[in-house]
């Protein structure tokens, strides 16, 4: 009688059960005691050959592949944090995430993650005073693009102003990117609105902590890399006259690499290949009867200029292997651009350029 008394007992535990398991799982409007509580949202970046994805400062050669990786945060029924992700392993912070501790979210319709950069606007400022800095600020841009799922296609590319969607080099692999997720709960499958909803640091936030969030800086090989970073960062021109505070706050936000000040990023460009703007020897050039050789007499990372203009050569894209109106250069007027000698240069034929060449490596 006991076995059987028993055997009932065991039933009845198993049958409660799957009551409880089914409406839990189906009945969307009865709340979930063991339903974990979101807390916060990351962005965990993972390049190609390496094993944890981890938030934070990233810095990868040029073309290197990566993945980006929604990561929710929360507090589960005993108040145990858990992270949600689909990241093979995980750090965040300063933290390695215990295996057991990360699981990726159960197959649910009702979970919706959207993905954002954070960049700088606008390209370019001029500061005089307190209240033109106020114009710098970083904004969030949706990109319905690359879905709703918590794993998203690896892309640079930041945005620069609309007339620069033209560029002759897109998507652009190279540049200062920071990376955004918001993660949305909804009660029901045609809700509009969600019932919860986890975020990382705003673009406020970001502003003022820059060392908050996932961030990538993405480099092409020297002679270029100091300048290939800065992609996709403003520039603040300070004026001469700047209140000492109002110019350590533009300094500030160009070594935290939210911005870029011209002069600064152009003597980095010459100290990164062994060189200073007191030692380049400038010569004139005539682009309408005189090609330079490319890798000999012209190359990446060399310098042209014409009046206050300044260029940096980057590609031979023209005549193959002379420097000509139809090569690439990134542009460091009021920003950065990639555009040809000839969009800039527009002058009448025997327009005086002068050209500074950077150091070679022997060999």
């Amino acid at each position: 009688m006991s076995e059987e008394r028993e055997s009932r007992r065991i039933w009845w535990i198993a049958g409660g059960a799957l009551v409880l398991l089914v409406a839990l799982r189906y009945l969307p409007e009865v709340e979930n005691p063991f339903a974990a509580e979101p807390v916060a949202a990351h962005v965990a970046l993972l390049a190609e050959g390496d094993a944890v994805a981890r938030d934070g400062a990233h810095e990868l050669a040029a073309g290197r592949p990566f993945q980006l990786f929604a990561v929710l945060e929360a507090k589960d029924w005993r108040g145990n944090t858990v992270w949600f992700s689909e990241a093979p392993a995980l750090r965040i912070g300063d933290h390695e995430i215990p295996a057991a501790a990360l699981r990726p979210w159960p197959e649910d319709p009702l979970v919706k993650v959207l993905w954002f950069t954070v960049e700088g606007t606008p390209t370019f400022v001029e500061v005089a005073s307190a209240e033109d800095l106020e114009r710098f600020r970083l904004e969030e841009n949706f990109h319905p693009e690359w879905g709703n799922r918590w794993i998203a296609p690896g892309v640079v590319d930041p945005r620069l102003v609309a007339r620069d969607t033209e560029s002759p080099v897109r998507p652009l692999p190279f540049g200062t990117q920071r990376y955004a997720v918001r993660i949305e709960l909804f009660a029901e499958s045609g809700a509009l609105t969600p019932k919860q909803r986890a975020t990382g640091a705003a673009a406020g936030e970001l502003l003022a902590d820059p060392q908050r969030g996932t961030r990538l800086v993405a480099e092409l090989p020297p002679p270029l890399a100091r300048l290939s970073g800065a992609f996709g960062r403003p520039e603040l021109a300070p004026g001469a006259e700047l209140d000492a505070a109002v110019a350590s706050r533009v300094e500030s936000l160009a070594v935290a690499g939210l911005a870029f000040v011209r002069a600064s990023l152009i003597a980095a460009h010459l100290a990164e290949n062994g060189s200073a703007a007191g030692e380049l020897v400038w010569r004139p050039i005539d682009l309408a009867v005189e090609r330079p050789r490319w890798g000999e007499e012209a190359g990446p990372g060399d310098l042209l200029q014409a009046g206050p203009r300044l260029v940096v050569l980057f590609r031979d894209q023209g005549e193959p292997g002379r420097l000509d109106p139809a090569d690439l250069v990134f542009d460091l007027w009021q920003g950065l651009r990639i555009r040809r000698v000839d969009e800039i240069f527009r002058g009448e034929e025997g327009l005086a350029l002068e050209l500074a060449a950077l150091p070679r490596p022997p060999g």
